[in-house]
C-alpha cells in the first residue's frame, strides 16, 4: 500500500472509476459532437430565417386577378339552369287542420336569392301562400314584425339538441357512448328528450330542421337523425 493516502485514492479512482467520473469522461468524449451539432443548428436557423422573404416572394399565398376571372368564367360556363318546378303544393303534409292563416306584415324578407324584400307573407295551410306588399286575408292572424328580418327556415347540420338537454347535467347528458372507440350501433333518436327546453330555444333562432348526431368522444359515435323543430300536442 502506498504511503501517501492521496496517491492511493487517485490510483483507486483510476482503476475503479466512480459513476461521476464515468459521466464526466463520456461528456468529454461527446463534447466535440455536441459542439458541431450546435453550430450546424445555428447556421441552419440563420439560413432559414434569411430565406423566408425569398420564399414568400416566389410563392404568393393568393391568386392573381386573371386567375380569379378565369375561375369565375368556368363556373358560369358549367352552371346549369334550374328546371321549372311545375308541381305546386297547396298544403303541407304536416299541416294541422284548424290552424288559422297567419300574415306577417312589414318584414324584411330574405328570399334565399340574395334579395331583401320589404313586404308581407301569408302562411296558409302550412305553406307560404303569398309574398308581397299590403296583403290581406279574412280571418287571418296578423302579426306586425316591424321590419324585422324574415328568412327561410334554417337547417342545422350538426346539433345535439334533445340528447344534451338543458339544463346541462350528468343525468341529461346522453350524446356519447364511451364504452368503445367504435359505437356505430348507437342511435341518437333512442336518446331524444322531446321535453328539452333547448328545442324551443333553437327554434326561436329561426332553425326549423336539425340533424341531431351523437357526440365525438370516440372515433365513430353512431347514427344521427333529422328532427323538425315544431311543437306537438303530445310529448310521448
Amino acid at each position: 500500500m502506498p504511503e501517501n493516502l492521496k496517491e492511493y485514492i487517485k490510483m483507486n479512482e483510476y482503476f475503479n472509476p466512480s459513476k461521476s467520473s464515468l459521466h464526466a469522461l463520456r461528456l468529454k468524449k461527446l463534447a466535440p459532437t455536441i459542439l458541431i451539432f450546435g453550430i450546424f443548428t445555428i447556421l441552419f436557423m440563420l439560413y432559414d430565417i434569411h430565406s423566408v422573404p425569398y420564399k414568400f416572394a416566389q410563392h404568393s399565398v393568393g391568386i392573381s386577378q386573371e386567375s380569379y376571372r378565369n375561375g369565375v368564367n368556368k363556373c358560369n360556363m358549367i352552371k346549369r339552369a334550374k328546371p321549372d318546378n311545375k308541381f305546386i303544393r297547396t298544403s303541407n303534409p304536416r299541416f294541422v287542420p284548424g290552424t288559422k292563416t297567419i300574415i306577417l306584415k312589414n318584414g324584411k324578407i330574405l328570399n334565399g336569392k340574395g334579395e331583401c324584400i320589404l313586404g308581407d307573407i301569408i302562411l296558409k295551410n302550412g305553406i307560404i301562400h303569398d309574398i308581397g306588399p299590403n296583403l290581406t286575408d279574412e280571418d287571418a292572424i296578423v302579426i306586425d314584425v316591424k321590419e324585422k328580418f324574415i328568412t327561410p327556415g334554417l337547417i342545422d347540420m350538426h346539433s345535439h339538441v334533445g340528447i344534451e338537454s338543458w339544463p346541462f347535467l350528468p343525468i341529461t347528458y346522453d350524446s356519447n357512448e364511451r364504452t368503445d372507440p367504435t359505437t356505430s350501433y348507437v342511435r341518437a333518436q333512442d336518446a331524444i328528450n322531446p321535453s328539452d327546453p333547448g328545442i324551443r330555444i333553437v327554434a326561436s333562432g329561426g332553425v326549423t330542421t336539425s340533424l341531431v348526431i351523437p357526440g365525438s368522444a370516440n372515433l365513430i359515435g353512431g347514427e344521427g337523425f333529422v328532427m323538425k323543430m315544431r311543437s306537438v300536442d303530445t310529448l310521448s
